[in-house]
């Protein structure tokens, strides 16, 4: 017998006392030989807690276990393995089950794009009671249990973009949370990923440890140890789960890209929300002003502004949108080149569609010539991008001046979006 558990469904510690030789079939040895007929394994409590000790000093707990999350666990407790041995008593296993499966639930529907959790729980009581030396008395409540509703925003789910396949889904899931061994939670992901299913179902149902817990008690009761009630539970939950849209994800997607490759559109969101018109302007002057410096234009616009007035630096500053807008506008008026205002250039866009049929989203891939303008000729076309060369084009909406509705898009590495 091994003296340390490995990964057993139910384990129990006992005195040693239970593991001497006896030469007579005394009452430890028949309790021992009920408890492992019931499929428990028992360890010597004193066996082990030296074992562990020695483990522990030797290579620094290596040996990775523990009893409702104490390193040591109780004698005549009936342990329940719930994951890579970590061991709950009977009164803890089932809460323990359902949080974890829980959480893990609500990550992998996070990653995959979820819009609302509803929930709903029944709690089923189980209690036994001794009557007499060979009576017993079973009473079963049921319960409703907690209830709710989870709404989540749009956080462009990056991972189910970034994937390829089931496989790589869980591949970078499981870098977070382990799901090898739940079935429910990688069919769940199958059917969220490869249906692209809107609306799905989930249930947590735990086992009913009442039977077992009643045996292992008789074994004890039995043989002259005490016995009088036996309390256990059994939970069942059930989620509905709705997820965004795939257009609305990419939409949100594309967002997120743009954002992560130019600092500048936080800052522009966050001018367009202060009430203060005065303050907010400043964030757009700070952010120009800084870029200027980093790219050696800082000496030429710190000479403008001082020869310039606070309102026409301040309008212009108001109709930059993005970064390139800024860059372009600097190396338009400030390099020694380029003096003189340029000819307009067309731009010819051209569409490759990358959507499905019910998903009118497509990339439009823009020249990199753009019109570059002067600060005294400042107008919106001209502030039109010129290191940009492509745009999210979204659901080939355009208002009645022919003017898209689009994101603009830069190259990222997909791998630093989390």
């Amino acid at each position: 017998m091994s003296k340390l558990p490995n990964n057993e469904k139910y384990i129990m510690f006992l005195q040693p006392i239970y593991f001497k030789k006896h030469y007579f079939n005394s009452t430890y040895k028949k309790i021992k030989r009920d408890l492992e007929n019931k499929g428990i394994i028992l360890f010597n409590i004193q066996t082990f807690n030296t074992e562990l000790k020695f483990l522990h000093k030797k290579i620094k707990n290596k040996y990775n276990i523990t009893f409702d999350d104490m390193l040591f666990p109780n004698i005549n407790t009936l342990y329940i393995n719930l994951h890579n041995n970590q061991y709950y008593n009977n009164n803890i296993y089932i809460k323990k089950k359902v949080e974890i499966e829980k959480n893990m639930l609500f990550i992998l529907a996070g990653k995959l794009g979820v819009k609302t959790i509803k929930y709903e729980s029944d709690i089923i009581e189980t209690t036994i009671t001794k009557i007499n030396k060979n009576e017993f008395n079973k009473t079963i409540i049921n319960k409703k249990g907690l209830s709710g509703i989870e709404e989540y925003s749009n956080n462009g789910a990056p991972l189910y973009f970034k994937s390829n396949s089931v496989q790589e889904v869980e591949k970078n899931i499981q870098e977070k949370i382990d799901i090898i061994n739940n079935h429910k939670l990688r069919t769940f992901i199958y059917k969220r990923f490869e249906f692209k299913m809107l609306k799905l179902e989930y249930n947590i149902e735990t086992e009913d440890l009442t039977e077992l817990l009643f045996a292992v008690n008789m074994c004890f009761n039995k043989y002259g140890l005490t016995y009088d009630k036996n309390i256990s539970y059994t939970e069942n939950i059930r989620y509905s789960l709705e997820f965004f849209t795939d257009y609305e994800l990419k939409k949100q997607f594309a967002k997120i890209k743009r954002n992560y490759i130019d600092k500048f559109y936080n800052v522009r969101e966050l001018y367009e929300i202060m009430d203060d018109p005065a303050n907010a302007i400043i964030l757009l002057i700070e952010y120009v002003i800084n870029y200027a410096k980093n790219n050696n234009f800082g000496d030429n616009l710190q000479k403008y502004i001082k020869d310039t007035p606070p309102e026409i630096f301040e309008q212009i500053c108001h109709q930059f949108q993005n970064t390139s807008q800024i860059k372009n506008w600097l190396r338009t008026n400030f390099l020694e080149d380029n003096k003189n205002i340029l000819e307009h250039r067309s731009i010819t866009p051209t569409f490759n569609n990358i959507s499905n049929e019910n998903e009118n989203i497509n990339y439009i891939e823009l020249d990199k010539e753009v019109p570059l303008i002067t600060p005294m000729s400042m107008t919106p076309d001209a502030l039109s991008l010129n290191v940009i060369n492509e745009r999210l084009l979204i659901n080939n909406n355009y208002d009645n001046n022919n003017n898209y509705e689009y994101i603009d898009i830069v190259p990222i590495n997909l791998d630093n979006i989390n």
